[in-house]
């Protein structure tokens, strides 16, 4: 191809990559699955045992464990929308699956302009975006994890933006608000989100100081930066223990623990860590029952921390107490969940894309001394901090060493998803500079989906219970009429 051909199709390159277009190309596939979804529920019946708790709960006007906020949204939202039966949820699903979804890319969209990437990078980022493991799959239930994603994401665009693109005193005062109230959003709706408002309150000092010569109040740069600290860390400490003492019913035992945990670990447990925590959690006592004291309900650390983690208990005040284990077991033996959950959640190519995004920001941090690329950092870790705490908790059980055990575990891994949304783009940047790189990116997704389509639907459904199925022609009279006949159960 000359040259001059080459000048043509540039335009025609830049208008096809334009990231808006894959944004809304992103959310219509969304949309397409939320159909079918919908189309499935109405013949099949089929709940996750969550949706029918969540939806239970509207109904009665109950709230579920420590996640208020979505309890209370999920209520509003049925009695306005007059959500009273089964049919009406089922209206109401694809709605629910399209407009988090929705939020969740147009953050991610939102984040990497502002990081200043350009057209194909951001293009194709949103593209790969789609083959997150977790995230497609959970974006299309009525579950919590699409909410709280939503707004994690929400929290981190504000930060970003704030950094990257403040130029007023008002901007500079109302981001941090807005990404905190953001994050106390997310971590009422997903209880790992709690380390997001926790770890982000000293980066949000950091922000604000090295923005300290853009505004002036009474002809001080001091006062600006310590309005925005005030405004960002105010609101996080009063939602850390209002109206629920989230702090210190989840994350100063959990830190505990895990400090223990890896105070103790020794390499060479590796390969004894499933052994080891099986004799370990048959000799000691049996798990009791969550009681709080605030008569919320009698309830397992399954509503709390994970939605099936039994081994736990809690105090007489709701605070969580880990069983006593062989700590430095459950340290490796975290470190393999976490990893194994990353594998599995995000899928091998979005997981190395993210590495290599990571490997990138640090270069920039150590070589060239770039202070933005060190706080991004600082995104990516928190992100993903709050998955490895959940698999020190899911560690002191040793179910979660098993086969049966990998739907939770790909659940669990969602809350790290900003790192990706954070740092994959810096490699996705480099990699559609060279026109093989893209093809190769392309082609490597796409086997990945023809191997993991039979693969990941056994994975997902490794632990499903109270789900129900309809067999034979759906479009047949009987079929939904036995479909009906399911959901009603």
């Amino acid at each position: 191809m000359t040259k001059s051909s080459r000048d043509n199709l540039n335009p025609l390159k830049s208008h096809l990559l334009n990231g808006k277009r894959f944004l809304i190309g992103a959310i219509i596939i969304i949309g397409v699955l939320a159909l079918y979804r919908y189309y499935h529920f109405l013949v099949t019946g089929f709940f996750l045992p969550d949706e029918y708790t969540y939806a239970m709960d509207a109904w009665s006007n109950q709230t579920y464990g420590y996640r208020l906020f979505f309890s209370y949204v999920t209520i509003a939202v049925f009695h306005i929308f007059g959500i009273k039966t089964v049919d009406d949820y089922a209206s109401f699903l694809p709605i629910y699956i399209v407009f988090w979804a929705s939020v969740t890319l147009c953050a991610f969209y939102g984040i990497m302009k502002n990081l200043g990437f350009e057209r194909p990078a951001v293009s194709w980022s949103i593209f790969t975006s789609l083959f997150l493991v977790t995230f497609t799959l959970l974006s299309l239930g009525f579950l919590t994890e699409p909410m709280g994603l939503s707004f994690a994401t929400l929290g981190i665009y504000f930060l970003v933006r704030w950094m990257k693109s403040s130029t007023s005193l008002a901007s500079h005062l109302l981001l941090p608000l807005f990404a905190v109230l953001s994050f106390a959003a997310a971590m009422y709706t997903r209880e790992p989100y709690v380390i997001y408002t926790v770890g982000m309150i000293p980066v949000a000092a950091v922000i604000a100081f090295r923005k300290r010569n853009d505004f002036f109040v009474m002809g001080s740069r001091v006062v600006p930066p310590i309005l925005a600290i005030l405004l960002f860390s105010v609101p996080a400490a009063f939602f850390l223990v209002w109206p629920l003492n989230l702090f210190g019913l989840i994350v100063s035992p959990t830190l505990d623990f895990v400090v223990n945990a890896m105070a103790n670990l020794v390499p060479h447990v590796s390969s004894t860590i499933s052994s080891t925590i099986y004799s370990t959690i048959s000799s000691s006592s049996s798990a009791s029952s969550v009681v709080s004291s605030t008569s919320q309900t009698t309830q397992t650390l399954s509503s709390t921390l994970a939605s099936s983690i039994t081994s736990s208990t809690a105090s007489s005040s709701g605070t969580i107490v880990i069983p006593e284990v062989n700590s430095s077991a459950v340290g490796g033996g975290a470190l393999g969940i976490f990893s194994l959950g990353l594998l599995l959640g995000w899928g091998p190519i979005p997981l190395l894309l993210t590495l290599a995004g990571l490997l990138i920001l640090t270069y920039r941090l150590v070589k060239q001394r770039d202070g933005f690329s060190g706080i991004i950092l600082v995104f990516c870790i928190i992100a993903l901090g709050s998955n490895l705490l959940v698999s020190f908790i899911l560690a002191a059980n040793p179910y979660y060493f098993s086969s049966g055990a990998y739907s939770t575990i790909i659940r669990y891994s969602d809350s790290g998803i900003p790192a990706f949304f954070l740092a994959a783009p810096f490699a996705i940047s480099a990699i559609t500079k060279n026109r093989k790189g893209l093809v190769g990116l392309v082609l490597v997704l796409l086997l990945t989906v023809a191997v993991a389509v039979p693969l990941y639907p056994r994975f997902a459904s490794s632990n499903f219970s109270l789900t129900q199925e309809v067999n034979g022609d759906p479009f047949r009279s009987e079929e939904r009429r036995v479909g009906k006949e399911c959901r009603s159960r």
